[in-house]
């Protein structure tokens, strides 16, 4: 499937190299979390769970803690989660409480 392998492409970008993710991403702030919030917002039940976890695990490592501290500032963002845990799946629910908890 091509979204899976795009999401696992992503999470090697992302993850592996971290230092250069977090730069990248503090410097692109707006226009990354733009594009992957709307991953969040489909009705697509496979990319929200896909991108929940991807997110949760890259905001909570501390590479990116610079990062999460500006996301988790932002009340647009925490209305996308706050709409998510009224999710119909208790699995993206449980994804979105993830965040909301931090």
């Amino acid at each position: 499937d091509v979204s899976s392998e795009a999401f696992a492409s992503l999470r090697e970008l992302l993850l592996t190299h971290k230092a250069v993710s977090s730069s990248y991403i503090e410097h692109h702030f707006k226009a990354f979390f733009e594009r992957y919030n709307v991953l969040l917002q489909v009705e697509d039940y496979v990319t929200q769970r896909q991108a929940l976890p991807l997110l949760a695990e890259m905001l909570l490592d501390r590479s990116f803690m610079r990062v999460m501290s500006s996301y988790i500032a932002r009340a647009q963002y925490l209305q996308i989660h706050m709409n998510l845990l009224t999710d119909k799946s208790r699995c993206i629910r449980l994804a979105a409480f993830q965040l909301v908890k931090v």
